[in-house]
Order: structure tokens, then C-alpha cells, then sequence
């Protein structure tokens, strides 16, 4: 089960969504960053979860909480949609040492 966050700050580290989701058993290699075609953060983040219930707790429970002094929305998403939002093109990667 993946969620979906929009309104992360661009200056957010991994850690600080780590923090957000604390209660919740989420580790660093669970979340990823949306990015733009041009492979620039896009203020969304995605967390993936041990299971529906725990990413269900999750969704209401820290709905339009904050990190770093700004609200952040949860959405439901799945790992496709994870996958093609989070993939920084080889393009761009390449001029991005």
C-alpha cells in the first residue's frame, strides 16, 4: 500500500517524511520523492506501508498535518503511479552527477 503526500516543502529531507510518519513504521528506503519530467522535486512524496490498515491509519490520522510549518494532503496511490512519478529520466540524470 502506497500514499501519496502533497505539499512536502523541496527542502524536505527523507528523514523529516521518516519523522512524519513515525508512528506508522516507515523507514528510509519507504519513501521516494515525486519529480517533474525534469527531474526536479514536485512537493510530492510517496510512502509505502506494511499494510492497508496501517497505510489507512496513516491517511487519517496525519491528514493535513505539518512538516516543516506546511500542510500536507494524503492521497491513496498505488506503486505505479509511484514508479512513474518518481523516476528521475536518464537525460537528466546524466547531467546531474
Amino acid at each position: 500500500p502506497v500514499l501519496r503526500l502533497r505539499g512536502v516543502p523541496f527542502q524536505c529531507e527523507v528523514q523529516d517524511v521518516v519523522d512524519f510518519m513515525a508512528n506508522y513504521g516507515v523507514d528510509k528506503e519507504s519513501v521516494k520523492f515525486g519529480r517533474s519530467k525534469q527531474g526536479k522535486r514536485n512537493g510530492e512524496a510517496y510512502v509505502i506501508f506494511s499494510s492497508p490498515e496501517v497505510a489507512d491509519r496513516a491517511l487519517n490520522e496525519t491528514q493535513r498535518k505539518e512538516i516543516n510549518g506546511r500542510y500536507i494532503e494524503l492521497f491513496k496511490s498505488n506503486s505505479e503511479e509511484m514508479d512513474s512519478n518518481t523516476v528521475i529520466p536518464d537525460a537528466i540524470r546524466a547531467l546531474d552527477p
